[in-house]
């Protein structure tokens, strides 16, 4: 098994700005070349934009990077290459039919595209970005509302123009799924649409062992994400035919490859397959989980399992366990009172 072609990369949005020097170095220590960070679009912008504020230039004073630039200068300085993952939505951007967390106006999140693309192109002072991802988990609603794959197929195209239209040899990162399906029930608040559900709908693909195009909609990504958390060990698939888990990739995999046959994907570079959060949660801390000599076992055949399937590079969800009752104890090292434990 070659790793040398699966790259790695670790998301950890916990962190704060004074913790992410050292977080990211243990990163780097465990064997991460990339590192996911989160770009709040919501706090970066002004809560009210005033008369004159232009919403494509970084230098607008309106503006708020001091957060960000740290993480991306510290990434740097770590030798990791930063995924800039955008979501979180200004009220003043939102569409009028939004509810919940809502979803942008194209127009709005494409002047955003192009204010961070320019931010960090290389020329003004800070590290240059070349990857980024749009969303978290679309096909929820506490991201997403609503989970349309409609309407995520034009924040995804506005998106790509800001960032292609600052650097063409940009990456842009879509999808990053949920892997299941949730239909919403009395007394939950939000619900889920099945990832390939969700993605036959974006790429206008077709089910079957022949698929066709459904639509004539093309959407402009460069690399498709997803979240194979999974039950039964690395060897699990879903038991509902539209979920995706580990064993599932190849069937996700069949839907990208013919999306980009049908020429429904538009794409300069060959489309990639990325994984962009995933971990095993450990006993200890949480009860009924893997031993950590299992977890590391499933560590192990779990990145085999993804290359086997097409992806190039797995990004590892926390560098630390969250504190209990916290669900969230995939991390690579054991919570303690700091990092430096």
């Amino acid at each position: 098994f070659p790793y040398t072609t699966l790259f790695r990369s670790v998301f950890d949005p916990t962190l704060t700005t004074a913790k992410e020097p050292a977080a990211f170095a243990l990163m780097k220590g465990a064997g991460a070349g990339y590192v996911r960070i989160l770009v709040q679009w919501g706090q970066i912008a002004p809560t009210t934009p005033p008369l004159g504020f232009d919403a494509g230039d970084p230098a607008d004073p309106n503006y708020s990077w001091s957060s960000l630039d740290a993480a991306v200068e510290a990434a740097q300085s770590a030798r990791l290459t930063p995924i800039l993952d955008v979501l979180g939505i200004p009220a003043w951007a939102r569409t009028l039919a939004s509810t919940g967390v809502g979803t942008p106006q194209p127009a709005d999140l494409g002047s955003f595209a192009t204010a961070l693309a320019t931010r960090y192109d290389g020329t003004l002072g800070l590290p240059a970005v070349h990857d980024f991802m749009l969303w978290d988990e679309p096909n929820v609603t506490l991201h997403l509302n609503p989970a349309s794959p409609a309407v995520y197929r034009g924040m995804v195209n506005a998106f790509a123009a800001g960032v292609h239209g600052v650097d063409p040899a940009n990456l842009v990162i879509a999808g990053g799924l949920d892997p299941f399906g949730h239909k919403k029930v009395k007394g939950q608040t939000w619900s889920s649409v099945a990832p390939l559900t969700f993605m036959r709908s974006l790429l206008c693909v077709s089910k079957g062992a022949h698929p066709h195009a459904t639509c004539h909609n093309q959407i402009h990504f460069d690399v498709w994400s997803h979240h194979p958390y999974s039950f039964g060990g690395p060897f699990g698939k879903a038991k509902n035919p539209n979920d995706v888990e580990l064993g599932d990739l190849p069937r996700m995999r069949a839907v990208l490859t013919a999306a980009v046959r049908l020429h429904r994907v538009v794409s300069a570079e060959p489309v990639g397959f990325w994984v962009t959060e995933f971990g095993w949660d450990t006993n200890p801390p949480r009860p009924h989980a893997a031993s950590p000599a299992l977890a590391a076992r499933w560590t192990a055949e779990s990145l085999h399992q993804m290359w086997l399937s097409g992806v190039t590079l797995v990004t590892w969800f926390l560098i630390r366990d969250q504190a209990s009752p916290s669900p969230y104890q995939s991390g690579l090292y054991f919570n303690a009172d700091s990092l430096a434990d």
